[in-house]
């Protein structure tokens, strides 16, 4: 590779952290926010976790030869933290439905259901992290 294509090639590279930088100082501001005033403000991050990790049972290490991947329950968990009040919020789903935007967009409204339910205000501006 060339001296000016390996230039080119870091520059963007520090572009790209650069950016990802500002995108993670932009949470931590909106994070802080809801902390110091959730009836303004609401900041969730969700995370999901689908893979043969989340398998019952789950074995450490490997799995016996006998135990066949089909055998074993599929299980999807989803985890909500609202950074207003710090409490977890854990969805599990047994493969019954296909994990797409549906399934995020059905979480996001349970989430924003329980909040009403526990505070006043669900916050004027809303923030949420995937």
């Amino acid at each position: 590779m060339n001296v000016d294509k390996r230039k080119k090639i870091k520059e963007h590279q520090q572009l790209h952290f650069q950016r990802q930088m500002a995108e993670r100082l932009d949470f931590y501001r909106k994070r802080d926010l809801a902390t110091e005033k959730p009836e303004k403000y609401l900041s969730l991050i969700i995370d999901g976790m689908d893979q043969t990790k989340t398998f019952i049972p789950h074995f450490l290490g490997r799995k016996a030869t006998l135990v066949k991947t089909s055998d074993l329950v599929k299980t999807h968990i989803t985890a909500v933290l609202n950074h207003g009040s710090e409490e977890p919020l854990t969805f599990v789903d047994r493969g019954e439905y296909p994990h797409d935007s549906n399934t995020t967009v059905a979480i996001i409204s349970q989430v924003l259901w329980i909040i009403s339910k526990k505070q006043t205000t669900v916050g004027e501006k809303i923030k949420i992290v995937m």
